[in-house]
């Protein structure tokens, strides 16, 4: 049987260039599946949980993978996850020509 994923498309724009840079290198990020191309990368969320919680009166959110918790993901990228969990999707794809979304943060480089 097949199966159908939703992606949701962001540019590249929403995570800074050294994130970028990490991604590029095509051996995920901090044990999330990356796959870059040349004017982007999809990035694998379908198997990623967020946990929002607050500590010391700020809002912060965890991320899991099969149970373990996700050190040191780039905030801008944990948002832009966040957002695509929020809306049922598996997959990111970065974009440098897709439009930005004004919910998330952005970066000009």
């Amino acid at each position: 049987m097949s199966e159908i994923e939703k992606i949701l498309v962001l540019s590249t724009a929403h995570i800074s260039e050294k994130t970028a840079n990490v991604i590029d290198n095509g051996k995920g990020i901090n044990g999330i599946s990356a796959y870059p191309f040349k004017y982007g990368a999809f990035v694998y969320v379908g198997d990623i949980k967020a946990e929002k919680i607050i500590d010391n009166k700020i809002e912060k959110t965890n991320l899991f993978k099969s149970g373990q918790m996700l050190c040191s993901i780039p905030p801008e990228l944990t948002e832009c996850i966040c957002n695509a969990i929020e809306k049922g999707c598996q997959w990111i794809l970065f974009d440098r020509d897709a439009g930005e979304d004004e919910g998330l943060d952005t970066f000009a480089w």
